[in-house]
């Protein structure tokens, strides 16, 4: 996961805790292969709800190049106010980098390998 998307998701973290269905976002997390039984299993045991988040959020930006890319699908998919959430943060940064960003800048942003 790239330095970028870490820093998305800290900026979020508060929002993101208190509002992800981690439930579900787990388990699409599992099927894409971002996460594994183990992982699953630990962010589950968890014993709130935000635990549960707060594990995932810790454990996501260890889980390789698409992992970000991966939250952010279901995000889009499952609860769309917090993919929003994510994307003004991406403009935000992108806006701090760069002057007269594209909407295009984004979307890479959001799909960022590095």
């Amino acid at each position: 996961m790239s330095k970028n998307h870490k820093r998305v998701l800290k900026t979020n973290v508060s929002k993101l805790e208190v509002d992800l269905d981690v439930a579900r976002c787990v388990q699409y997390l599992w099927q894409e292969d971002v996460i594994t039984d183990y992982n699953k299993e630990c962010i589950l045991s968890q014993p709130t709800t935000t635990a549960k988040s707060r594990e995932l959020l810790h454990l996501l930006p260890t889980r390789g190049e698409q992992a970000f890319t991966v939250f952010c699908n279901y995000l889009r998919q499952h609860q769309d106010w917090l993919f929003k959430l994510l994307e003004e943060s991406v403009h935000s940064i992108i806006g701090a980098e760069k002057k007269g960003f594209k909407e295009t800048a984004v979307k890479r942003f959001l799909a960022d390998k590095k």
